[in-house]
C-alpha cells in the first residue's frame, strides 16, 4: 500500500477523504528492498501519495531521489508542497512550535507563509 496510488490517493484521500499525514510503511523491509533501489522506491512513495517516508534504507539517497524527481518534472511542486503543508500544520496543531519556539504566536500569518516558501526553497535547492 506504501507504493500503491490507487490505495493511497483514490481510496484514502478521495473516497475516505483523510485529511492527515500518510506515512509509509518501513521502506527497508525485504518486499521493497527485493523489488526497488532505495531512490527507486523513495519516488514511488512518494508519488503514490506518502507524505513522510519511514526508514528508507538509505536517506540521502532517497532525498537526493525525491529532489532530482521534482527537478525533473516527476514530481510536481504542487505535490510536493500539499505533503510539506500538511507536516507543518500538523505541528503547528501539536504545539511543537510553540514548545520550542516561544516567538511563533507572535508571527503573523503572511511571514508564517513566507517561511513555509523558505522550508520548500531549501528542500528544492540543497
Amino acid at each position: 500500500a506504501s507504493l500503491s496510488y490507487p490505495i493511497l490517493n483514490d481510496y484514502l484521500r478521495e473516497e475516505l477523504q483523510f485529511k492527515g499525514l500518510i506515512i509509509t510503511d518501513a521502506m527497508d523491509m525485504g518486499a521493497i528492498k527485493s523489488a526497488y533501489s532505495p531512490e527507486d522506491a523513495a519516488v514511488a512513495a512518494f508519488s503514490a501519495g506518502t507524505d513522510i517516508l519511514l526508514m528508507p534504507e538509505h536517506i540521502p539517497s532517497a532525498q537526493q531521489a525525491i529532489k532530482t524527481a521534482v527537478q525533473d518534472g516527476r514530481i510536481s511542486e504542487e505535490r510536493l508542497n500539499s505533503s510539506l503543508e500538511r507536516i507543518i500544520r500538523l505541528k503547528f496543531e501539536k504545539g511543537m512550535f510553540k514548545s520550542n519556539y516561544k516567538y511563533v504566536e507572535k508571527i503573523s500569518d503572511t511571514y508564517k507563509k513566507s517561511l513555509h516558501s523558505e522550508l520548500k526553497s531549501r528542500l528544492i535547492t540543497e
